[in-house]
């Protein structure tokens, strides 16, 4: 009777994935005034069709599209 060998299946592992980082991502993003937040908030309203009760998503999208300008580098610098 011939013998039987029994073969694990071993995984082969790949190597662990090389993280990329964008230099612009690690960059910290300012404390936008109010006043800038407040305008771009407005617009973004405005392009919505003035929607009634939307006021905390429009300062938010406000808020995040001056993250990207200024991470995009089409912000002046606030000193």
């Amino acid at each position: 009777m011939p013998e039987t060998v029994s073969r694990t299946t071993a995984k082969k592992k790949s190597p662990p994935a090389k993280s990329r980082k964008h230099p612009i991502a690690n960059e910290i993003v300012p404390e936008f005034p109010d006043g800038w937040v407040c305008v771009a908030a407005y617009y973004i309203w405005e392009k919505d069709g003035q929607p009634d009760g939307q006021d905390f998503n429009h300062w938010i999208a406000a808020k995040t599209q001056l993250s990207n300008l200024w991470k995009e580098g089409n912000l002046l610098r606030i000193e």
